[in-house]
């Protein structure tokens, strides 16, 4: 069932998705840091190419991660990455409050 549900989704959205655009690389510049953009080689929704050109529109101290295996529902490969990244801004703020 979930197969089916997955594949019938795609096949409804796809069509609808694929002319749409998507402007998120002006979108993006207007987000203040920190930021930490994450992109998988095996992500099949949103190619890594992308997600990596995206990063090129980030602000300049932004971050990126490439994970070598994953995908775009399954994030556990991110979650070492993202939990370091939040402990550096922890270890940032607590700096500036001294």
């Amino acid at each position: 069932p979930e197969l089916f549900a997955l594949k019938f989704t795609s096949a409804v959205l796809s069509p609808a998705l694929i002319n749409k655009r998507f402007d998120n690389t002006r979108k993006i510049g207007q987000i203040r840091p920190p930021m930490l953009i994450g992109f998988n080689l095996e992500d099949r929704t949103v190619p890594w190419r992308m997600s990596q050109r995206l990063t090129n529109f980030a602000p300049a101290n932004a971050r990126s991660y490439l994970g070598q295996t994953g995908g775009h529902k399954n994030m556990e490969w991110f979650e070492p990455e993202a939990v370091k990244f939040l402990q550096e801004q922890d270890r940032m703020a607590e700096e500036l409050e001294k």
